[in-house]
């Protein structure tokens, strides 16, 4: 396999990016899944290239219940340092496609004027708001790229005491060249082949800017001459209204601390660093919330759940008000799972998979807010569970009090 990132095709025709289809277009469809962890989120041990495959679950995820209500004064939102609280509700129907139990670690959701998918080398996320000029990079190690329309897949680095030499050379502050230096004579005696290429990514609110490939001893400069086989995913939101990711799960194996002095060649990092990516995102931390009324992480085959985000946040620019007003806006939703198998022989596998799904929808614009509804009708509401994140669809007579958005019940 060449890259980390693969397209499956799921049921209910659930492609957005894929190893079969490989061409740009492909990056425009509303859903699909894709074989990375979207956010890197903190919590789980990160994939390491070499790693061999494991079995997944297919999951899908859509947005069937969004409302948003604006709490201040935003009379006149031309006014500098306005400041505002954006209030909301997603209700997000989760459903695992597969035959395999799996545990879902995280859900994403971001609300923006825009959101695209854009060719890169390194899958990467990065919403900002309006006016904001964001620069930032990641790097990382792909199986293997096209330079100048050939395959190069292994990398020269000097040292033999890998994987040091490696943490050495492949990090964020490096210098750059224009040209690709020659390879020492005495390279096998004096540096160490790795089976992967270091790669740095820089990109703002405008998208990718430059890109540094790590040659021979050198990281040089190679914007506009490197393609990904196929080309990686680069989720780029503008004018961004909300975006936050929700962690449910535990880590999924006990970090070993024999990890990385137990690396071979066949076995690196795949993504070593990442700066002023997704700032606009707020992070919560969900799991095992309300002490033992925690929620359960897990979907049986074949199972569908409401899974339900909440909260508030308080909002010093305009960004996004615009296209939420208009009630023409953008929603991005995506939940990552794993299929629970630890390690054999000390061997991770790869056994996650994330479900993504963006649209342009059409809110009402009500007065109690902005609602985007496709399940409920006007005698019902939801309510949750003790944790506060599973829904249910209930009838509004069965609720003795309804409390305001942001909490258990709305409708």
């Amino acid at each position: 396999m060449r890259t980390i990132l693969k397209l499956l095709a799921v049921a209910l025709v659930l492609l957005f990016i894929g190893v079969a289809v490989a061409a740009p277009q492909v990056f425009y469809q509303e859903n699909g899944v894709m074989d990375f962890d979207a956010t890197g989120a903190a919590g789980y041990d990160q994939p390491v290239l070499g790693n061999p495959e494991g079995p997944k679950a297919d999951f899908s995820v859509e947005p069937a219940y969004v409302a948003f209500r604006i709490l201040g004064d935003y009379s006149n939102l031309n006014v500098s340092n306005s400041r505002f609280v954006v209030e909301y509700q997603v209700v997000f129907n989760v459903t695992n496609l597969s035959d395999r139990e799996a545990e879902m670690t995280h859900a994403d959701f971001a609300a923006a004027g825009k959101i695209e998918v854009l060719p890169a080398v390194i899958a990467d996320v990065l919403f900002s708001r309006a006016g904001e000029t964001l620069n930032g990079s990641c790097g990382g190690m792909v199986e293997g790229l096209w330079l100048d329309d050939k395959w190069v897949s292994t990398t020269w680095i000097p040292g033999k005491d890998y994987p040091s030499n490696l943490f050495r050379e492949i990090r964020y502050e490096h210098n750059v060249t224009a040209t690709i230096p020659d390879l020492p004579a005495d390279a096998s005696e004096t540096g160490t082949w790795v089976n992967a290429v270091p790669i740095a990514q820089y990109r703002n609110a405008s998208g990718i800017q430059a890109v540094h490939m790590y040659i021979n001893g050198a990281w040089v400069e190679v914007t506009g001459r490197v393609r990904a086989d196929p080309a990686q995913p680069f989720l780029k939101g503008s004018n961004t209204l909300i975006a936050c990711v929700t962690t449910y799960g535990a880590e999924r194996y006990p970090a070993d601390p024999q990890l990385f002095g137990s690396f071979n060649t066949d076995a690196v990092p795949s993504r070593l660093w990442n700066r002023c990516g997704d700032s606009v995102m707020s992070y919560r931390w969900a799991y095992g919330m309300n002490g033992s009324r925690g929620f359960d992480c897990t979907w049986k085959p074949k199972q569908s759940r409401l899974l339900m985000l909440n909260g508030s946040r308080t909002v010093f620019s305009t960004s996004g008000f615009d296209a939420l007003e208009s009630g023409n806006i953008t929603f991005y939703a995506a939940v990552a799972n794993y299929v629970s198998k630890p390690p054999v022989n000390g061997v991770f596998s790869d056994n996650s998979l994330t479900a993504f799904w963006i649209k342009n929808i059409q809110l009402e614009n009500t007065a109690d807010g902005y609602v985007y509804n496709t399940l409920l009708n006007s005698n019902e509401t939801f309510q949750t569970d003790l944790s506060g994140l599973e829904a249910y669809i209930v009838p509004k007579s069965s609720v003795s009090v309804s409390l305001p958005l942001g909490n258990q019940t709305i409708g």
